[in-house]
């Protein structure tokens, strides 16, 4: 979309209401945020005389209509009741079905935990790019914490090798790593290691003797001559929406 908009510039209008004279956006975030970026002080928008509440429902329905499954409606319905205080007979009124259908699906996703962990990842509802609600996963804190650990204390016990050794070593880790924890969705998790193998090799690199401290500067020209395999996706899960 970045790309798009610095080319030809914005061609759909973002839509937005009017709350207390202030305009709140009710579709088209990325836009705005692509605008931003370029520097843009200029955006295009229509105004909808509705409510916040009433213009979610309409664009919702617009957008997604009856495509959308059980799960992200009553995800929606019940983020509709919390935001607005609306109850069940005035969503079923809203979004022209009746009580009951509001109810089971606000039953059905009240029975579902908000986090559980499997396999070493943590899953959790998280919203995809077209901002519907799907499972999402990132990696276990207890699983990256051990992970991290193992990392800090290999390079304190090896501090005294070669570095081209301890380089080819760390490689190994973290593709290792990445070829298990690197799915998509968990990219933050996954550049959070790299974050603290680098401190850890800079940590012990600089303790390899009392007179071998190692300025980050000149750790950073190492990692130019020995760069670490930046995290990558290596496993898609599901297709990217």
């Amino acid at each position: 979309m970045l790309a798009s908009i610095a080319q030809v510039g914005q061609q759909l209008p973002i839509v937005v209401v009017r709350d207390a004279q202030v305009p709140v956006v009710v579709d088209g975030y990325k836009r705005v945020r692509a605008l931003r970026r370029l520097r843009h002080d200029t955006v295009v928008a229509i105004a909808w005389e509705l409510s916040e509440a009433d213009a979610l429902v309409l664009e919702r329905l617009l957008r997604a209509g009856s495509a959308d499954s059980a799960i992200e409606q009553g995800w929606l319905l019940r983020e509709m009741g919390a935001r607005f205080g609306l109850g069940r007979e005035e969503l079923a009124r809203r979004f022209d079905r009746t009580p009951s259908w509001v109810s089971r699906r606000l039953a059905l996703v009240g029975e579902l935990p908000a986090t559980f962990d499997f396999l070493g990842f943590t899953l959790y509802w998280g919203r995809t790019r077209r901002g519907q609600w799907a499972p999402a996963f990132k990696t276990r804190k207890a699983r990256l914490r051990r992970a991290i650990t193992a990392v800090s204390d290999w390079c304190r016990s090896h501090r005294h090798l070669p570095v081209k050794q301890q380089h080819a070593a760390l490689v190994r880790r973290i593709n290792g790593h990445c070829n298990y924890f690197g799915v998509n969705g968990n990219s933050r998790s996954l550049g959070a290691l790299l974050f603290y193998v680098r401190r850890a090799w800079h940590k012990w690199l600089s303790r390899r003797s009392q007179r071998a401290y190692l300025t980050w500067r000149r750790f950073l020209d190492l990692l130019r001559d020995f760069p670490l395999p930046r995290p990558s996706i290596r496993v898609q899960i599901w297709a990217t929406p």
